[in-house]
């Protein structure tokens, strides 16, 4: 019984360290959320900074139809809007993929949770059992050691 209590307690230990690796897991994750969520709200900045730009620009195109700087410039304005809707774009996915990550990573946290407390009261209970066996014994032996001081006395 002894040898089974000394595994379960090491399992017990080992999944306390899996819950703790899977606690810095979480927290990385949130993290990397938290980060992405960050560079999501960068590229909608510069995804609006981009749009007011072309839409001054495209103000300035009408105002001289035939001027190519302005051309030129609207036609710039137009690509720098489209590179940041693709950097936005690929922001939010990254962000939607970080969101996932942190679901999975909390899963996992708690099944390792549930497993440690499961070892928890697994440990307990073959203690108590323990407890109460060796409990069992000594009231036996003290039945034994009283019935044979009796049995002497009587003879």
């Amino acid at each position: 019984m002894t040898d089974r209590l000394g595994q379960i307690e090491t399992l017990h230990r080992l999944r306390a360290r899996e819950v703790d690796r899977q606690t810095r897991a979480v927290a990385a994750a949130v993290a990397a959320s938290e980060h992405a969520a960050d560079e999501l709200v960068k590229a909608e900045r510069r995804r609006q900074d981009a749009c007011e730009t072309l839409e001054r620009a495209r103000f300035d195109r009408a105002a001289s139809p035939a001027d190519d700087c302005v051309r030129f410039f609207v036609d710039a304005c137009e690509a720098r809007l489209a590179d940041a809707q693709a950097v936005f774009a690929g922001a939010r996915d990254t962000l939607d993929r970080a969101r996932e990550h942190v679901a999975a990573a909390r899963r996992l946290w708690l099944r390792a949770q549930a497993r440690y407390e499961a070892l928890g009261r697994l440990s307990h209970q073959v203690r108590s059992k323990q407890r109460r066996s060796m409990d069992r014994r000594r009231a036996d032996e003290a039945n034994d050691r009283a019935a044979t001081a009796n049995g002497m006395v009587m003879a």
